[in-house]
């Protein structure tokens, strides 16, 4: 793979981070996310294509609605890209069946996705899903044996 579809892929990254998530650009998802998008990460019943991305977007932005995704690192090779990045927000919609706490949500979290000709066809993300609980309010103890 060509150094430069190596950039492209990166700034498409990028592009889907800064105006999907951080503006609610849905719009914007049509013309990079492929038709058989997968997504491998720690939420159930995300659909495939663009319409399931749009769906992920909107899960976040509708639990998040003052989200912002700062992008700190992106490293491309091959097909895939990586990205490390910082998410912060309020909670103040529902998330996965959780009602709104309120509390506010700084974490950071680390993305490897897979493009072909242009388009996302995998994503997998690594959230730091203990950072997320305890900041959100969720207990953490194990239940006690009686």
């Amino acid at each position: 793979m060509s150094q430069s579809t190596q950039e492209q892929n990166k700034t498409i990254v990028r592009r889907i981070l800064e105006e999907a998530f951080n503006q609610g650009n849905l719009a914007l998802l049509d013309g990079y996310v492929d038709a058989g998008w997968l997504y491998q990460g720690p939420i159930p019943g995300i659909g495939r294509g663009p319409e399931g991305f749009k769906a992920l977007v909107a899960l976040f932005r509708n639990a998040f609605p003052d989200l912002q995704i700062t992008v700190e690192e992106v490293i491309a090779e091959g097909d895939k890209v990586a990205d490390q990045l910082s998410f912060t927000g309020t909670h103040r919609g529902k998330l996965m069946g959780v009602a709104p706490t309120g509390n506010k949500l700084a974490v950071r979290q680390a993305d490897i996705w897979r493009l072909v000709e242009g388009k996302v066809v995998e994503l997998r993300p690594f959230p730091d899903q203990l950072g997320t609980m305890r900041q959100l309010g969720f207990p953490l103890e194990p239940p006690r044996a009686t």
